[in-house]
């Protein structure tokens, strides 16, 4: 992948420039992170009334946000058997009231602001015989959706049968984040070193808060919360075609790694391959392949690829980063459905520091018991990557980096903090670039 290709997203909006730091603060709310979900929860608690500032250590959603497709779904592949089977159902059904309150909250909000907000249907699709999709189906069934078992879609390919999950939606986040920073306190280029109580280190300055949210994709204070042992990051890839082709929803493969599809005006975005970080040797390979094949007459403007929390029981971690800090709150593990996850953090976070109660805040609680097979097998994992006899070595925890050819990139298998060929630090964990 060229280093100047970019996400789509990326060329339509342009977001307005912030200051950097110059000057020690004090403020209700710190939010130290300045994507989607942290603007959103920014926005939120200003609307009750709170001082909030927010701080970001580059350009705000120069990250993960400017990379994603923007889906935004109560439809997440086949959690809500996997939920019920583990949780049971009064747990999958707040999962799923909260996840559809999300889109309800965006829908609010397209009625205030025009960021190519369109309702459209999710389906999850099989190319052969799958049970799980008439599991889900009867799942979410018992649930009260309206779900539908469909055997022809917009796709121009033969599908075996998916399941639509109506009245789902996609937008452009760039558009809806330039409309919301309008009003809030932000400052760019300016990244918090430590934190200390209610005490923020931001270079020579500090800022004082009486609550502090970090909403930085992948939490960075490894000593609280010990997030590293209980979430890995999965790497996934996207292709944009100009193209006059229509596209009558969002798609989703059942097959771990699949094809996903969304239409963003005259351009059709697939992606897939989705893999743990450094360990995907695919990349763009197979989707440009597809492209040729399916849509011969349309050209790949775009290439970019993106990254996601995972979390070991399938529910973010949203809520109190630890117990040892009760003014500190985290926002993270959004497990590929980041624009539903950020909508639900912000409301859970701003009810949480308004000392509201919310129904949500014992499933998402970052608290809970991470005990399990999967909690074994991550650290294994970890452990295989730190005790080895490669140089290049990742400056979070020391784990040994792989190179990732398709993007000439150093990636952490470990925790997916990315680095340029030159060291440059891309993707956190990691705070420092190599040495």
């Amino acid at each position: 992948m060229e280093k100047d290709e970019e996400a789509l997203f990326k060329k339509t909006c342009q977001i307005k420039d912030f200051p950097s730091l110059k000057q020690n603060l004090e403020t209700d709310i710190l939010v130290i992170g300045a994507g989607l979900c942290g603007i959103l929860t920014a926005y939120k608690l200003k609307q009750s009334g709170k001082r909030v500032v927010v701080i970001e250590k580059g350009k705000v959603a120069s990250g993960i946000t400017q990379n994603t497709t923007a889906v935004i779904s109560a439809e997440h592949d086949t959690l809500y058997q996997d939920l019920l089977a583990k949780e049971g159902l009064a747990k999958t059904a707040l999962h799923l009231e909260a996840n559809l309150q999300a889109v309800d909250e965006y829908l609010a909000l397209s009625k205030i602001y025009d960021f190519d907000f369109e309702i459209v249907d999710a389906y999850l699709y099989a190319t052969e015989d799958d049970e799980r999709i008439i599991k889900e189906a009867d799942v979410l069934q018992r649930l009260g959706v309206d779900i539908q078992i469909v055997d022809k879609t917009a796709l121009p390919f033969k599908i075996s049968h998916a399941l639509k999950f109506p009245k789902q939606a996609q937008m452009n986040p760039l558009k809806l984040i330039n409309h919301l920073v309008q009003d809030l306190e932000i400052y760019e280029y300016s990244e918090a070193s430590s934190i200390k109580k209610n005490k923020v280190m931001v270079g020579p300055y500090y800022i004082c808060a009486n609550k502090i949210i970090i909403a930085t994709h992948f939490p960075y204070l490894n000593h609280l919360g010990m997030y590293y042992t209980k979430m890995y990051q999965n790497r996934s890839y996207v292709i944009a075609l100009k193209t006059k082709e229509k596209l009558d929803g969002t798609y989703n493969s059942i097959t771990q790694g699949g094809f996903y599809f969304r239409k963003y005006q005259d351009y059709l975005l697939i992606g897939g391959n989705d893999q743990k970080t450094a360990s995907n040797m695919e990349g763009f390979s197979n989707l440009i392949s597809f492209a040729k094949k399916y849509y011969p007459k349309s050209k790949i403007t775009n290439m970019w690829a993106n990254q996601d929390c995972i979390t070991l029981d399938d529910l973010p971690y949203i809520g109190r980063y630890s117990n040892f800090n009760p003014n500190l709150y985290v926002a993270t593990g959004f497990n590929l459905w980041g624009m539903t996850q950020a909508m639900i953090s912000a409301i859970l976070l701003t009810d949480l520091i308004n000392n509201q109660p919310n129904k949500y805040q014992a499933l998402y609680n970052p608290l809970r018991n991470p005990l399990g097979k999967k909690l074994f097998l991550n650290l294994g994992h970890y452990l295989k990557y730190l005790v080895n006899f490669k140089k290049k070595r990742c400056p979070h925890l020391g784990c040994a980096l792989v190179y990732n050819e398709i993007e000439h990139t150093w990636d952490c298998p470990c925790h997916g903090s990315r680095f340029t060929e030159d060291g440059k630090l891309l993707d956190n964990p990691a705070l420092h670039d190599l040495k």
